[in-house]
């Protein structure tokens, strides 16, 4: 089981977009990138701010945007929402269902991963909660016997990154999920929010991992700002053997320096 970890997307549709949103056209890169790669995605997770504070309209396009990739690129796409998404909007152009406030998470059940979306959004506040509705419920699926291995995606990351400038940002009082995550074998938490790429690990032992985003990158601070640059990253994650892989994913352009197959690489002695 392969699969893409995607995170702040921040999609806009029409001409008049802020530097830090995202076309289609550019989130539509990582699709035909991933495609190519010898061990293809199963499918596609993105980790929240889907669209950047649009309406239903705008929710409506990503909705096509979405089903036109998983017919040109065969890979499905599971969403979750961050503090730039907004859940009536969201709801009705997305889900074409009647407005409302409430979270929106389920549950994946696929041959060899089970995974548990959360949503720890909440409109119109940058850090992020999990209330005690879905606390329950995800305790209620762990509870569950499962043969193959769980991964638990939410937006906010539930604990501190190496952008810590930034951690009061993140996952508000995130003991109650810790302590859940402590009682069961959670392979990986998924995470998004802080454009720049952090491996961490629970009090219990669960590791984290925080994606990049794809429509700007933060670089680690200096002279105490944040710098927002240009950079598309996503992240490749392998299941196996019972097992969770998890490796950045660069779509930067870079100079070729050479290729080799896995067998070269084995035969391969440096020139004396």
């Amino acid at each position: 089981m392969n699969f893409l970890h995607i995170s702040d997307t921040h999609l806009c549709f029409g001409e008049n977009r802020s530097p830090i949103c995202s076309s289609p056209e550019r989130l539509e890169k990582v699709y035909a990138a991933a495609a190519k790669l010898d061990q293809k995605p199963d499918f596609v997770l993105i980790t929240g701010d889907f669209v950047h504070e649009g309406g239903p309209a705008d929710y409506a396009a990503a909705k096509q945007f979405v089903e036109n990739m998983e017919r040109r690129y065969g890979m499905p796409t599971h969403v979750a929402l961050g503090n730039h998404d907004r859940h009536d909007a969201f709801y009705r152009g997305y889900c074409e269902m009647p407005a409302h406030s409430g979270p929106y998470y389920y549950r994946i059940k696929m041959p060899g991963l089970r995974l548990l979306v959360l949503d720890s959004a909440v409109d119109d506040q940058v850090p992020g909660r999990l209330d005690s509705e879905q606390l329950q419920w995800l305790e209620d699926q762990l509870q569950k016997p499962c043969a193959t291995p769980t991964v638990v995606a939410l937006h906010h990351p539930p604990c501190g990154t190496t952008v810590y400038a930034t951690n009061q940002n993140n996952l508000q009082k995130p003991e109650l999920f810790q302590k859940i995550l402590e009682r069961y074998p959670v392979k990986a938490v998924l995470a998004g929010h802080k454009h720049f790429p952090t491996a961490a690990m629970l009090p219990g032992g669960t590791p984290v991992y925080t994606g990049a985003g794809t429509a700007f990158a933060i670089e680690m601070p200096q002279g105490g700002a944040l710098s927002f640059v240009d950079g598309i990253q996503a992240q490749f994650c392998a299941v196996y053997d019972q097992g969770f892989y998890w490796s950045p994913f660069c779509l930067d352009e870079r100079p070729l320096l050479v290729r080799m197959t896995p067998q070269q690489m084995r035969e391969y002695h440096a020139e004396k």
